[in-house]
């Protein structure tokens, strides 16, 4: 298995981790930072080609009523 390898940014102590714990927090063995694991070459370009989730793709749109004077409009 190939690990990710990578030293700490504030201390520069060595470490690697498997793939699967890319972009996730750790603290620093050495320091007690709180770093985040780098992801490998591949998986950025991967991510490149992948159209990013937002707030907007996930979450459906709620049904809002706007109050007036008339009454309540749904929308």
């Amino acid at each position: 298995m190939n690990y990710l390898k990578f030293n700490c940014i504030y201390c520069g102590q060595h470490m690697e981790a498997e793939p699967r714990f890319a972009l996730r927090q750790l603290q620093c063995p050495s320091c007690s930072a709180r770093i985040v694991i780098p992801a490998s070459d591949e998986m950025r370009a991967v991510q490149r080609l992948q159209p990013a989730e937002t707030w907007d793709t996930i979450v459906p749109p709620a049904e809002i009523s706007q109050p007036t004077r008339h009454g309540l409009i749904h929308k």
